[in-house]
């Protein structure tokens, strides 16, 4: 005959902690006052691992353009190595919706260096909503970091003047820890400042799946 003995004090249950799964797959939401202009605009999710990331703000507090890294600053404005040494070196990747399609790119951004631009998904029927699934693998690799940083921005896009930004969720800076089942809703506070309503966010939603 066997005889098991507990002498631990508690007896012999033992207590099992369900540890957090991480969650590789991002779905984002967002919400427009108006329908979409794809043709003149152009929306971001600005991805990074820093707090103080930055990003160009709008006039009166800068003067710099909102450019896609690569693109090509105005006459008379700041150079483009300028905007890689004082925005794109902080952002980890972004997502950009516009004429072509939801798309992204994953940094490192280096002047000089050419990044390439990967699909996520086509337009489909244009609305107020902008909608995508991205795997943050994609942007971060398989060691995903603790806390990600966001940004979600409407910018006016025209050819052949200054891109400005029109609006955008932060501050406060946004942020999320990627574990599955994470959810964030927010409603934009409204504002007196009178945009568009193709590039007036009012709402977004991010989902860890």
């Amino acid at each position: 005959m066997t005889i098991i003995i507990c002498l631990f004090v508690g007896g012999c249950s033992r207590t099992v902690t369900t540890m957090p799964v991480l969650g590789t797959q991002m779905a984002v939401d967002i919400t427009l006052r108006g329908t979409a202009d794809v043709t003149n605009n152009k929306y971001f999710v600005i991805l990074s691992t820093m707090e103080a990331y930055q990003i160009p703000l709008p006039p009166p507090y800068s003067l710099d353009e909102f450019l896609e890294p690569g693109d090509t600053p105005q006459p008379g404005t700041q150079t483009l190595d300028y905007y890689y040494s004082t925005y794109y070196s902080t952002w980890a990747g972004y997502i950009v919706v516009d004429s072509q399609g939801y798309s992204f790119e994953k940094g490192p951004f280096v002047y000089n260096v050419i990044n390439s631009k990967q699909s996520i998904a086509g337009l489909g029927n244009v609305t107020n909503k902008l909608s995508f699934v991205i795997d943050l693998t994609r942007i971060f690799g398989s060691n995903l970091p603790k806390t990600i940083y966001y940004d979600v921005v409407s910018v006016s896009y025209p050819s052949n003047a200054l891109k400005i930004l029109k609006d955008r969720i932060s501050p406060p800076t946004f942020s999320f820890e990627p574990l599955q089942g994470t959810v964030i809703q927010k409603t934009d506070i409204d504002s007196t400042t009178v945009i568009d309503p193709s590039t007036d966010i009012i709402s977004w939603t991010i989902n860890i799946l």
